[in-house]
């Protein structure tokens, strides 16, 4: 394992370790204590809403190992030669979409959207880290929720192991779009949270991490607009 990804791996797990007990401990106290003030559960909640947006961003952070050192193409090419890196299997689309659609459902409600899905059934496997690509499937999926608040997000599969992913965010910046898989930048396309709304919770990863497991596997992701301009339509080729 690369230096970085070791050094990543070891600081995540310090920082888990120590998020675990405070996260349960706020549990505990919510649940089981007597005589906690309706102001005192108040602060429990929003320090147990914080320590669960840290794992998320924890998760974010660990998996970026995945945007150093790929290629630059986001058509893709062939799988990673590195032994170890990933562990393929046969996998099916439709079971991937399915985790990674309980996985934000937490955002899915909170936002209102309804996502409407089109995967058929019978599609043929496919080989590939099915870990892997259920956490790059998660983070195209998370990005489009987060866009189309109150509004709908359309997933359905291209060919055997495509994926279109397609949100009601409205137009954007065709500057914007060209960068969109470059860290950080998929933040300038996510609305801002109204006043008193929770702040962000991400750190705006999830779409370069998406396109390096993508590209590793010998697929990759490109972004343009949806063919209604309402939004930015995602289409993902899970493997070469």
């Amino acid at each position: 394992m690369p230096d970085d990804d070791a050094f990543l791996n070891r600081v995540g797990h310090d920082l888990r370790g120590e998020l675990a007990t405070m996260v349960a401990g706020t549990h505990y106290l919510m649940r089981y204590e007597r005589g906690v003030s309706e102001a005192g559960k108040q602060m429990l909640e929003r320090v147990n809403g914080a320590g669960n947006r840290l794992r998320r961003l924890l998760d974010e952070l660990e998996a970026a190992a995945w945007i150093v050192g790929r290629p630059a193409s986001p058509e893709g090419g062939a799988r990673s030669q590195t032994p170890g890196l990933l562990a393929f299997e046969p996998c099916l689309l439709a079971p991937l979409v399915t985790a990674a659609l309980g996985r934000v459902q937490t955002s899915i409600a909170q936002r209102k959207v309804t996502v409407r899905v089109e995967i058929p059934e019978g599609l043929p496997e496919i080989e590939g880290d099915a870990e892997l690509l259920g956490i790059a499937v998660e983070h195209v999926l998370d990005f489009a929720v987060a866009r189309s608040p109150g509004r709908v997000v359309d997933v359905r599969a291209c060919g055997r192991a495509g994926l279109a992913v397609t949100d009601q965010g409205g137009p954007v910046d065709a500057g914007v779009l060209a960068r969109i898989f470059e860290p950080f930048a998929e933040k300038e396309l996510i609305p801002r949270p109204e006043p008193g709304a929770r702040r962000r919770e991400r750190l705006g990863l999830g779409l370069a991490i998406a396109r390096g497991i993508f590209v590793a596997h010998g697929g990759g992701i490109a972004a343009a607009m949806a063919t209604d301009g309402g939004g930015i339509a995602l289409t993902c080729t899970l493997v070469g």
